[in-house]
């Protein structure tokens, strides 16, 4: 008889497991004295489900590369995972000293610590971040990440450990944004001309920083040794599984230490068996309103904002074009009911995206989100619509619209027939199209759709430009087409202070909030969980689930 497939991916990871330890064999029998020896756990086998698809920062794509990266290249400061007065918190890391200039204007000097070196011995310099900036202003690189090139202005090196930085205009995100990117070696990584750094195999013979650097590099797992002989976990062990659930029983079993992005609706069990670390990793799910018929996008595809406005006065969606619909629908849904039932109180409805977590709008009381379905009727009733038995409609037609959601998630199902059936109970039918990833991007993309089911890891910066931004409109994941804070996404790039970030935020929620381009589900909590019996001080947060693994402290066990 054949194993199933999941047993045999199960079996082949555990032999993977086994070939990545390096760890001295269990004796057999316990040394004179009767108890059994209690050896140091020095490395760490983790679960991670999708791989690096680069090991150099400035062209890599993929989650999985953010998180490798992070333990490889430095930043000029460590980032906090709190947001304290709007502004991610940063500390020292390759910045010993920062003073503002009096002149040029906004400008900031740097000077690093003395006695950095990359892992071949070659010295830390204002000569990396120099050729670091140059990169992630490249147009050839076309680096993803960099929110604004045209906030840095210049630079001047003043010697080997200090530059001058100045900024284009004053802003509390200006030391932010200097941080997106990591310092790479210039003596390495510009052997390799810009042009070709995307064909380039960077695993092979790679110069990093730390605190880890790689020793292995496959398809099915990575292993990396710390740089700092003191550093607690000396060894990272990464197997690649795809499948949460197999996480799960690897987890279950013993054969993993540590994992994350874990089945949530194993949320009980895990709890139970494991030791789970629930945090905020500013996952989002929202359902997105099509303001545009579905068939006019891809028939007359927008290249400017002021193309993008004029195709959504001519070709309007028939139930969705106007925002005081889709204001109703966002009343008629019980939100925290769903949350009750689905994930056992470790997820929050939020009444926008600035409310994730984030310090941004501590002083201002948040919009309600609870069901008004009274609110909803009147706002249906001056959009046109009248209650006519049991349905809604207008001019003949019934208040109906499709949702469009990718398949493999059961969480996301499970949702989708909890909002089909509050809007069923208030007159509004919904049909649900469960479709193939592919189709799903390719629907969104074109736009070709009523309503869509959104799942995002966002930012934690205030602008989140690329999903509310006009120009994320034009070929971007601003699949709701919206246009309405353009002028305070620029705007709250300028504050000067956290007051002044706050009540430019507080705008954009409140034009957020009528203009309804999509409505919040839920921020869920990520689980991450430790194997039964290990002692291990993990603390996974939005920047990374492995966030500054070279202070995490691993205790002994008996082997």
């Amino acid at each position: 008889m054949r194993a199933p497939i999941h047993t045999l991916a199960l079996i082949s990871i555990l032999a993977l497991l086994a070939a990545c330890s390096s760890e001295p064999a269990t004796p057999e029998s316990p040394p004179q004295g009767g108890t059994q020896a209690q050896t140091p756990i020095t490395q760490l086998k983790v679960g991670m489900r999708r791989p690096p698809d680069s090991l150099n920062p400035y062209i890599a794509q993929s989650r999985g590369a953010d998180i490798v990266n992070q333990l490889l290249y430095p930043r000029l400061w460590h980032e906090m995972p709190d947001v304290r007065d709007g502004s991610p918190v940063l500390i020292p890391y390759l910045v010993a000293e920062e003073t503002q200039r009096p002149e040029p204007a906004n400008t900031l000097r740097l000077k690093l610590a003395q006695g950095l070196t990359w892992t071949d011995g070659t010295p830390l310099t204002t000569a990396d971040v120099v050729f670091s900036l140059e990169a992630r202003r490249n147009e050839t690189v076309a680096w993803a990440s960099f929110a604004d090139k045209n906030r840095i202005q210049s630079w001047q090196v003043v010697d080997d450990h200090t530059i001058d930085i100045q900024f284009s205009q004053e802003s509390l995100y200006n030391r932010v944004i200097l941080n997106e990117g990591a310092i790479i070696p210039k003596h390495h990584f510009s052997k390799i001309p810009f042009d070709q750094w995307d064909r380039h195999e960077w695993e092979k013979d790679a110069v990093v920083f730390g605190p880890y650097q790689p020793v292995a590099f496959g398809d099915e797992r990575l292993q990396f040794k710390a740089v700092d002989p003191e550093t607690p976990i000396q060894q990272l062990n990464i197997a690649l599984v795809r499948s949460k659930e197999t996480l799960f029983n690897l987890l279950k079993s013993g054969d993993l230490d540590y994992a994350w992005s874990l089945p949530k609706e194993r949320i009980s069990e895990i709890s139970e068996q494991l030791q789970p670390t629930f945090y905020t990793n500013l996952e989002t799910a929202w359902l997105a309103w099509n303001p545009l018929d579905p068939a006019a996008y891809a028939a007359n595809p927008p290249n400017n904002k002021a193309e993008l406005e004029q195709l959504k006065k001519a070709k309007p969606h028939p139930v969705l074009g106007d925002a005081r619909v889709r204001q109703a629908l966002s009343l008629v849904l019980n939100r925290q009911n769903y949350i009750d039932r689905l994930w056992q109180g470790h997820a929050v409805v939020p009444a926008s995206p600035w409310r994730v977590g984030l310090g941004y709008l501590t002083d201002v009381p948040p919009p309600k989100t609870t069901p008004d379905l009274d609110k909803a009727a009147t706002l249906l009733q001056a959009a046109g619509w009248t209650k006519q038995g049991a349905s809604w409609k207008k001019d003949g037609r019934e208040l109906t619209f499709s949702i469009t959601c990718n398949l493999g998630n059961n969480l996301r199902g499970n949702y989708l027939q909890a909002i089909q059936a509050d809007l069923a109970l208030f007159g509004v039918k919904v049909e649900l199209n469960m479709v193939e990833g592919g189709y799903y991007i390719e629907t969104g993309t074109s736009r070709a759709f009523d309503a869509i089911f959104f799942g995002v890891r966002q930012s934690s910066r205030p602008t989140l430009d690329a999903l509310l931004h006009s120009d994320a409109a034009i070929n971007g994941n601003n699949w709701t087409a919206t246009s309405a804070l353009d002028d305070l996404i620029a705007k709250v790039t300028l504050a000067k202070d956290p007051a002044e970030l706050q009540q430019v935020v507080a705008e954009m929620e409140q034009r957020f909030l009528e203009e309804s381009p999509f409505t919040m589900l839920y921020s869920g909590q990520q689980i991450a969980a430790v194997r039964a019996g290990l002692s291990l001080q993990a603390d996974p947060s939005h920047l990374s689930p492995l966030y500054r693994l070279e202070t995490w402290q691993i205790g002994n066990e008996a082997r």
